[in-house]
This record gives structure tokens, sequence and C-alpha cells, in this order.
């Protein structure tokens, strides 16, 4: 768990920084999976944020028997903070707000009334069992992640993993044989994928990869080696920047955007001989850097 934690934590400290949600939040997911990223509770909970099937398409994530991204770290992460945010804007305390997420809004609520009282010292009582367990567990969590040195446990060491878009249907096992990749692994890290495909989609999905993967996957799926990944909001000057940096030919670059607005230096292809030459699709919403 302790290994997972410094694989995991940078990605949930963005996400509450984006939403400027506590940092300490990181540590619910502890308690709620035990940072377990396929884990799937007996009430039907998946997730490292354990997350319901009504609760995460209400938050807008895609739960079928194709894509369930209560399993996908990134989506589940932001749908959680997200949900958390909401509930502390209702109860107006941390611990209600907790609670809440344990076992709703409504349970929480009914306790409330029955308190006469809004300090969760006086609600706790009136509230499942569970859910009272659920505070403490939460913040022994925390103390287990900021102080296991003090009793002798060392975190193992975890590989170094990033992502890759996918826009296009390809099939795990594809990129496992052409990336000379274990299917085993990219299955393990991508759990959202069901049904151990990635469907096409505009905005695309992540793929997690072993980082040192990472350009062979990228060279297989976009079908050049040379393509830089960016924010779509950057700029040329910074796509420039960026391509000088990571080692690439600056001098003739393409941001990928939409096909209206498209972006390039000298020689001029037309978009359709670019397309088929880089074997991708641009969609609005793209982000892509290719040195041509």
């Amino acid at each position: 768990m302790l290994g997972r934690a410094n694989q995991y934590f940078p990605i949930f400290d963005y996400y509450l920084r984006k939403h400027h949600m506590p940092a300490s939040l990181k540590y619910l997911a502890v308690a709620e999976s035990m940072l377990v990223p396929g884990a799937v509770s007996s009430a039907s909970a998946a997730g490292l944020w354990q997350l319901m099937p009504a609760t995460a398409r209400e938050m807008g994530l895609r739960v079928d028997s194709i894509v369930d991204e209560r399993l996908d770290l990134y989506r589940s992460t932001e749908a959680a903070v997200l949900m958390l945010k909401r509930l502390h804007g209702q109860f107006d305390d941390w611990h209600l707000a907790l609670a809440a997420y344990n076992c709703g809004d409504g349970r929480v609520r009914q306790a409330i009334r029955a308190a006469n009282s809004r300090k969760y010292e006086k609600v706790a009582r009136f509230l499942p069992s569970e859910t009272q367990r659920y505070v403490a567990n939460y913040v022994a969590a925390a103390y287990a992640v900021n102080y296991y040195g003090d009793h002798g446990l060392v975190p193992h060491e975890t590989e170094v993993i990033d992502y890759v878009f996918v826009h296009r249907y390809m099939s795990l096992n594809k990129i496992a044989r052409e990336c000379d990749l274990r299917l085993s692994t990219l299955r393990r890290l991508n759990p959202n994928f069901v049904q151990g495909y990635i469907p096409s989609r505009g905005v695309g999905y992540r793929l997690r990869v072993p980082s040192h993967k990472k350009q062979a996957v990228q060279r297989f799926l976009w079908g050049r080696e040379n393509l830089v990944e960016l924010p779509r909001d950057e700029n040329l000057e910074a796509a420039y920047a960026t391509a000088t940096i990571m080692g690439y030919d600056p001098i003739r670059i393409l941001l990928g955007v939409n096909a209206e607005s498209l972006v390039y230096q000298q020689p001029v292809w037309s978009f359709v001989a670019l397309r088929e030459s880089l074997l991708i699709t641009f969609f609005d919403r793209y982000r892509a850097v290719a040195s041509l």
C-alpha cells in the first residue's frame, strides 16, 4: 500500500489542488480501498474511491460492460474530489461530508434530524456503525501513511507509470504484442477497460503504460515516434520550447488542433495527406505536437 501511495498521491494532489480542496483528503482513498485500483466491494462499490455505479454515473463517469471509469485512476479521482466538494458545500463540515461520502447524504440528513444538531459528535450515534468507524479509519490511514517510518515499515518500490491518449478502437492485446509488453501488465494498469479493448471516443481515453514503454506505444498508436503530447491550450511558442527540450526538431512542427485551425510551418501539406502520413485522426480536443 505504501508503495502505491507514492505512485497515486501526486495524481490525487493534482485534482485536489485543481478544485481547491484540502490535500489531506487523499488519505480517504487509503481508507476506502487500501489503494487497490481494482477493488470491488460486496455492495458493488469499485475502484480506489469505492464509487457506487449510480453515483459514478451521476458524476459523469461511464460504467458499463465495456468501460468502467470507476477503475480509471484519473477520472475516478476527479469525480470523487468533486463529490466531496459538493458534500462539504451541503453540510459545511468535513466530518459530516466524509460520513455522507460513506453512507449517502440522505442518511446523514436523517441523522441530523434525529440528533437535532449538526455537530458530528451528536450526529454520529445516529449513523450506521460502519460509518461511525469510517471517520476513524480515515484518521488511521493518514497516520499510517505519514508515520510508517516510526514503525520500521519501508515502502516497496513501484514502477514508473505514464499514459498515452488513445482515440480510436484498439485492443490491449494488439498493443501488448506490437510494443513488446505483457498483456497482464496492461490489464493490471488499465482495469477500466473491462473487455480488454479501448473503444473509439473523440476526447480519447488514457492508457496507462510503463514509462519506459511510452514512446513505443506512441509510435505504434500514432504512426510516428516524433510526437510530443501537450495540453490543448498550449500555443505554438510553448510547443516549440517543449520540442526543443525533448530533443525534437522544432523548426517544422504541427500543433494538433481541429482541422480548420491547424497551425504549421513549411513544408505545407494538405490536411488529408498529413493525416494519412501520421495515421492520426484529428479530433477537436486532440492534443499533440508532431515533429515532421
